[in-house]
């Protein structure tokens, strides 16, 4: 508080408590204009200057003080009369709570109540526009509804002449004021969707507020599996290895408007599959079923039979004792998540089995097998079926899950 005194007594601070502010949540998606709103009941700092004059047959003296962001004040309003402003308060359509307000304030209302808690004197009160134009007016109180966002003025005043003997006269005047601003507009949020299913994500993301007429108060964030809001400040980044899940965010500006709620589904988990019955590569006769699972609850399985195109099969899939001999192929993805699991096969029917030809004439030998979906690859090098191996030393021939190899003439499994 900045006071600057010249004769009389100014009067003590009054102190709002801010009241507790419940988390509501409002489903709008896009800002809106200030309307009608219950608000708290601010206590507002002002300014004020006070002039007193007093005059006899022996002179006139003068003298007053002011103030700036005060919350109350006393002055000499009269013979014998002292007039007391305990507080100013401003207030939507409605008031709930208390709290204070800075000269330039902001309240969310397109609705407002201007109440002075005075006791002596009766004292003017009028809202002003932009232009300077009175829109409200009344003694000790005064209100203004319709209005748009922007800025305001409020004015007090206070006159008096009184006479204090038959040879002497006093008069004073006191004006008081202070400005607030209209904001109806919710802060906006990126990084997040107003859809619950708007955006799915499996790596590191952003999300931030901003608020561009009262400013951001915060960014409030709740996590999977967790009932309670808390305050991230303006962004907050959830990195890979976080909890799996839809986080909820919502932000609230300076006038306290609030956003509509955003989400962001995260799963960086991809989905497990699990064989019973069999091994992934391996070989079986009997029949077996894969399944996936994941944890966000949405798990589609693909399979294919040796060369052929992917199926999407659900969640699981068996693959009976009776069914062709082949080669079967599975992976996973999660949905809108993006995440895919490697593939995995289980071979059904006969064993790998293939066969060592040497040639007649010298050391060259070739590899050939039956199933037409097998594949070998030579020195870590793709080996056609039945190319002859003419070069003499030591030779690495991988066929599925059987490793050959080949020196000079001799070769062998291991």
């Amino acid at each position: 508080m900045r006071v600057k005194t010249k004769g009389f007594l100014t009067g003590a601070i009054f102190i709002a408590l801010m009241a507790l502010v419940v988390l509501l949540a409002v489903f709008t998606d896009k800002p809106m204009a200030a309307n009608a709103a219950t608000t708290p009941k601010y206590a507002v700092a002002f300014d004020y200057t006070y002039k007193y004059t007093e005059g006899s047959g022996g002179g006139v003296s003068n003298s007053g003080y002011s103030g700036n962001d005060v919350y109350s004040t006393s002055f000499t309003s009269g013979n014998r009369q002292t007039t007391s402003i305990n507080g100013v308060f401003l207030y939507g359509s409605g008031a709930s709570g208390t709290a204070t307000m800075t000269n330039g304030g902001y309240i969310k209302s397109d609705s407002v109540n201007v109440e002075l808690s005075v006791s002596g004197a009766k004292i003017n009160v009028s809202i002003l526009n932009a232009d300077g134009k009175s829109i409200g007016s009344g003694k000790n109180k005064a209100s203004a509804s319709g209005l748009s966002d922007g800025a305001y003025k409020v004015s007090f005043s206070y006159s008096n002449a009184w006479t204090i003997n038959s040879r002497a006269g006093a008069s004073c005047s006191f004006s008081g004021s202070f400005t607030f601003n209209i904001d109806g507009q919710a802060p906006t949020i990126s990084g997040a969707s107003s859809s619950t299913t708007g955006k799915y994500v499996n790596s590191a993301f952003t999300v931030s507020a901003s608020d561009s007429v009262s400013g951001l108060k915060a960014l409030y964030m709740k996590a999977p599996n967790n009932s309670t809001f808390y305050s991230v400040g303006t962004s907050t980044t959830v990195n890979r290895g976080s909890a799996n899940g839809r986080y909820t965010f919502y932000a609230e500006d300076n006038a306290l408007n609030k956003s509509g709620y955003y989400y962001v589904n995260f799963d960086d988990t991809p989905p497990v599959l699990t064989c019973v019955g069999a091994s992934f590569g391996s070989n079986t006769n009997k029949g077996f079923t894969v399944k996936a699972e994941d944890n966000s609850g949405s798990v589609t399985l693909y399979r294919k039979v040796d060369d052929g195109g992917w199926t999407a099969s659900g969640k699981s899939y068996t693959v009976s004792d009776t069914a062709e001999d082949a080669t079967y192929y599975f992976y996973a993805t999660d949905g809108s998540y993006g995440n895919k699991t490697s593939e995995m096969w289980v071979q059904l029917g006969a064993e790998l089995s293939g066969e060592f030809i040497k040639s007649d004439t010298d050391n060259s030998v070739y590899f050939t097998w039956d199933r037409p979906s097998w594949t070998a690859t030579l020195d870590d090098k793709p080996y056609t079926k039945g190319a002859w191996i003419r070069t003499e030393g030591e030779h690495i021939l991988i066929f599925a899950i059987i490793k050959l190899i080949l020196e000079g003439v001799y070769y062998g499994v291991y």
